[in-house]
């Protein structure tokens, strides 16, 4: 299938997800990220913003903060290319033109400094494959990124094999929390 018409797929199945069911799966995700190696471990965590369609990472940025993590998010900029800045009740947030809240000031962190970033996406497999939402991103962030790498997938989002064209460039997640 190609790529677009899988994402289309994969938001179309993640619409009609009822509250109950994303809820109840979103929980239990959360709740294995909170008990991983990776999250636990961390001092730096990056992650998105996210959308009415993806998991809610609020529940990720509330905890990291509680857990006097320091919390990082997304900035893009022209050439697909992206930065992390450190979400403080200084930075203003505005969408941006993906409908994505961004920071428009603040100063971009190091990769170095990076303990772990939560990838998102729309399509995952227990190996790490991961199906973006076509911008290229991430993939250019994180090749030559070496700290840890964690996504959460809801059932609508996982397969058990790729069902999208995996290429070269295409950067694996080191862990894919899935529902059990």
């Amino acid at each position: 299938m190609k790529k677009k018409a899988l994402r289309e797929q994969i938001i179309a199945n993640l619409t009609a997800l009822s509250p109950d069911v994303r809820h109840f799966q979103a929980d239990e995700l959360y709740q294995d990220l909170f008990a991983s190696h990776a999250w636990n471990t961390s001092h730096t965590v990056a992650v998105t913003m996210s959308t009415e369609t993806e998991l809610d990472t609020q529940p990720i940025i509330e905890a990291a903060q509680q857990a006097d993590k320091r919390v990082l998010v997304p900035r893009t900029f022209p050439g697909r290319q992206m930065e992390f800045v450190p979400l403080t009740d200084a930075v203003r947030l505005e969408t941006s033109e993906y409908g994505i809240e961004e920071p428009v000031n603040g100063n971009a962190t190091v990769k170095s400094a990076i303990d772990l970033i939560v990838v998102p996406g729309l399509g995952f497999t227990p190996a790490g494959d991961r199906l973006g939402f076509g911008g290229g991103y991430y993939d250019r962030y994180l090749a030559d990124y070496s700290g840890q790498t964690v996504s959460l997938a809801l059932d609508a989002q996982l397969f058990d094999t790729p069902q999208w064209s995996v290429k070269e460039h295409d950067i694996r997640v080191q862990q894919v929390i899935t529902v059990h």
